[in-house]
C-alpha cells in the first residue's frame, strides 16, 4: 500500500508495510523523509487530488500515532466522486530516475 505524504504532500509517495506490529512507514520517495508526530502520539491527515477525469475533489489520508509509532493508516475517499485513488505525482524523484544500463546492449 501507498500514501500521502504528510510532509510535502506528494501522492503515492510513503510505502507502507503492515506487519504484526501495525505499520511500518517508509521514507517519502520525494522528500526523503519519514511521517512523523510528536512525542504524545496523535493524528496527522494530508491530501492530493482525486485521479477521476474532470473532478476537482481530493483524496485523505489520516496517521493514527501512538506516541512517534504509527498505528495505522486510514484512506478516506474522494468527497465528490467517490474514488480511492490518487493522481500520479508529476515529477519523479530523484531516486528513481537513477540510470538503469539498457540489458539489450
Amino acid at each position: 500500500m501507498a500514501s500521502i505524504c504528510p510532509n510535502c504532500h506528494t501522492a503515492e509517495a510513503i510505502a507502507v508495510l503492515e506487519n504484526g506490529d501495525g505499520i511500518s512507514l517508509f521514507p517519502c520517495l520525494f522528500c526523503t523523509r519519514y511521517p512523523r508526530q510528536t512525542p504524545h502520539g496523535g493524528t496527522r491527515e494530508c491530501s492530493a487530488p482525486c485521479a477521476t477525469p474532470h473532478c476537482t475533489g481530493w483524496i485523505t489520508d489520516v496517521y493514527y500515532f501512538r506516541t512517534e509509532i504509527a498505528e495505522h493508516v486510514e484512506r478516506q475517499p474522494c468527497k465528490a466522486c467517490g474514488s480511492p485513488k490518487t493522481k500520479e505525482p508529476e515529477s519523479t524523484s530523484p531516486r528513481r530516475r537513477q540510470f538503469t544500463p539498457d540489458p539489450r546492449r
